[in-house]
This record gives C-alpha cells, structure tokens and sequence, in this order.
C-alpha cells in the first residue's frame, strides 16, 4: 500500500501487497469501519453496504512472464492503454534493495524505459 499522494508512472515504488479475499477484506475494514461493523461476509457485501460506487471502469488483459527472479506483466487495458511492469515479490524490508538491484537489472536487459509523465492504467484513463 504505496503511501505516495502523486504518480507520474515509471517509478519504483515499494508496495504491500495483499491477496485472497480474506484478507482483502481485512484492509477494507480497516477504512471502511462501517463495513466491518455490518457484519458482512463477502467484499461485494462489504462495498454494497459503504456504498461504494466505481468512478473508473475498464478490463486488463494481462501477460506474464518471469526473468530471473522477476515476474513481468504485460497489461493492455480495454481503451488501448499499454504498460509493462517488472516486479520482485519481497517478504521483509531487507529485501527491498536487492529487489530493485535485479528489476534494474533485468528492465536493462530488455531495454526497457521508464513510463515517464504517461502514468499508470488509472491515471491515463480518467485523462
């Protein structure tokens, strides 16, 4: 959960990432108090009773692939957007830097470039 206010895309960026709707559910609890108090059992329930309403809405085709100890996604999103992202998974902070030696590593060797002031899937979209 990146803590950044602005994004221009194409930064490294350290997140924790979070899987299985469990889980999922937990962090929504978290900002969503009201939520958790109704005593809903799925996330649709939880987003239905916050009353929660989508302001973007697009589909992703997603292709991955591994380099090294990096796993590569390649998303186009429904209105053409296009962005490849190269990623580490890391258990603790100690493996951050070591992370982001080898996403440098590995984004050299496929002579990949920064996004620049493009932005991500969201941002480019909602422009």
């Amino acid at each position: 959960l990146s803590s950044e206010a602005r994004r221009s895309g194409g930064e490294r960026t350290v997140f924790r990432e979070v899987a299985g709707g469990a889980a999922v559910a937990a962090e929504l609890c978290q900002v969503l108090p009201d939520a958790m108090n109704a005593g809903v059992a799925t996330i649709d329930e939880m987003v239905h009773a916050a009353r929660i309403q989508p302001f973007a809405e697009f589909g992703t085709v997603r292709s991955r692939y591994e380099l090294g100890r990096c796993s590569i996604d390649a998303d186009v999103a429904s209105f053409g957007h296009a962005v490849v992202e190269v990623e580490v998974m890391c258990t603790n902070c100690e493996e951050i830097p070591g992370a982001e030696a080898e996403i440098a590593r590995v984004a050299e060797q496929l002579a990949m470039q920064p996004l620049g002031t493009t932005g991500g899937k969201l941002e480019t979209f909602i422009r």
